[in-house]
């Protein structure tokens, strides 16, 4: 038996229409039905389990069976059983009365991002729509915590299609002192799996509301700064307020957490540099809820070598420490969207890094860095320091034809490639850091 009715919910007092078709399971049937024409006893059983309405309907040539069946208005609130006598299964409908909530209640809290380890004032509020509070009433609260990631990157022309940062150039230095504060993590694709935490409570309580129809609760996020120092938050506020009549309204709030003030972003418009080439850089000043952030900004261009560490690594490899030297330095402020951008002549070869400090309104200071190599005659690399492997193109987007400067970093001196580009060939490299020249040919080989 198959059920159907002309709407899953009704409201008391209008007509419930309904259809059954009965035939044998077995798909070599014919489109007939063994049941055609005969007599069929329908029942339909309220939520209480009382039979409502009981019926003969005789089936058409196909077993189907329809009817009606009107609801009476003070007909009981819940789900409708419909039945056949003697047939296996059965058919549902719902049967509700919407009521217009008597009052709101709303969750308010600080609309900017709050410092993390600050506390969080939180007023829950009921109110009657004529204007009256409620009064009389039980609030049951639960507040609770998530890890929020905010990551943002330049517009690119095909973020439609690769997602935000698709070609964000710079690699992610966890060895880079600093880097964790200062630098930007890559864009993780849309197919990386993302292990998620499930949110902590932090809070939960039932009380009475004030005679103002007001509940005032402070979350304090300074357990959140001593475990979780280094992450953004979010606090989400659920509130249920029952009031004498025993009607229950539900209401929420969000409240972002940062670690800082806000974060600065700095990149490059192209992958790498060589000698004589303009560097067009850029940056831009956020909040955690990406507002812009206007203030006075100053850039500084360090020049980066690297010293042997004294003591080697468990495995007995010597790592390098990175120094840095001052090169150049501009003062040059963000503008109302937050933006701020600079031209720089690549003079010299090597591994540099941008510096770009923001002074907001309130003295907070933040720093946005990038680390870039420009190559030049004799460049092979071996003096600096890299991720195990990188590859590095010099362009965001290319198009056929067009050729494409490819540069590949490794954290091995001596090491030995195979690269294939474009049309099969292979060559054998025995250089740290490279730079590969080929041409597009099309897009498939470009992908």
């Amino acid at each position: 038996m198959f059920t159907i009715t002309d709407r899953p919910v009704y409201r008391p007092g209008q007509p419930v229409k309904f259809k059954f078709w009965v035939r044998r399971a077995q798909y070599d049937q014919e489109n007939t039905s063994d049941f055609a024409n005969r007599d069929f006893t329908v029942e339909i059983q309220n939520p209480k389990g009382d039979k409502v309405l009981t019926k003969v309907l005789r089936a058409d040539a196909y077993g189907g069976v329809d009817g009606e069946y009107a609801l009476p208005k003070d007909a009981t609130l819940g789900v409708y059983r419909l039945y056949i006598d003697g047939i296996g299964g059965s058919g549902s409908f719902r049967v509700e009365e919407y009521k217009k909530p008597e009052f709101e209640v709303t969750v308010e809290a600080p609309k900017e991002p709050v410092m993390l380890g600050e506390k969080i004032p939180v007023e829950i509020k009921a109110k009657y729509y004529f204007g009256a509070p409620v009064t009389q009433a039980k609030v049951k609260y639960k507040v609770q915590r998530t890890n929020h990631t905010a990551q943002w990157y330049p517009i690119g022309i095909w973020d439609w299609f690769y997602g935000p940062g698709y070609w964000w150039f710079a690699y992610d230095y966890d060895w880079y002192p600093g880097w964790r504060r200062w630098g930007c993590l890559r864009p993780m694709p849309w197919w990386w799996h993302r292990p998620t935490e499930p949110p902590e409570v932090v809070m939960e309580n039932e009380v009475e509301i004030g005679a103002d129809g007001v509940v005032k609760v402070e979350i304090d996020t300074a357990s959140a700064k001593e475990i979780h120092g280094d992450l953004d938050h979010k606090y989400e506020i659920t509130v249920e307020v029952t009031d004498q009549s025993r009607r229950t309204i539900v209401g929420q709030g969000t409240v972002l957490v940062a670690r800082e003030p806000f974060k600065v972003y700095a990149w490059i418009h192209r992958g790498h540099y060589r000698v004589g080439d303009t560097i067009q850089a850029e940056f831009s000043a956020r909040t955690l809820d990406s507002k812009p952030v206007q203030g006075k900004g100053v850039l500084q261009l360090y020049k980066i070598s690297y010293e042997k560490e004294k003591e080697p690594t468990a495995a007995g490899t010597v790592n390098l420490k990175p120094a840095e030297t001052p090169v150049q330095k501009w003062e040059v402020d963000t503008n109302v969207e937050g933006r701020a951008s600079q031209q720089i002549k690549a003079s010299e070869k090597g591994q540099y890094r941008l510096s770009y400090t923001v002074t907001d309104a309130k003295g907070h200071k933040i720093e946005g860095g990038y680390v870039f190599t420009i190559v030049g005659e004799g460049f092979d690399g071996s003096e600096f320091r890299f991720n195990d492997i990188e590859l590095i193109t010099d362009k965001r987007e290319y198009a056929p034809g067009e050729k494409v400067r490819l540069m590949i970093n490794t954290n091995r001196v001596g090491g030995r490639w195979c690269c294939s580009f474009g049309p099969p060939t292979a060559s054998i490299w025995r250089r740290k850091s490279f730079a590969l020249r080929g041409r597009v040919r099309s897009r498939k080989s470009r992908s």
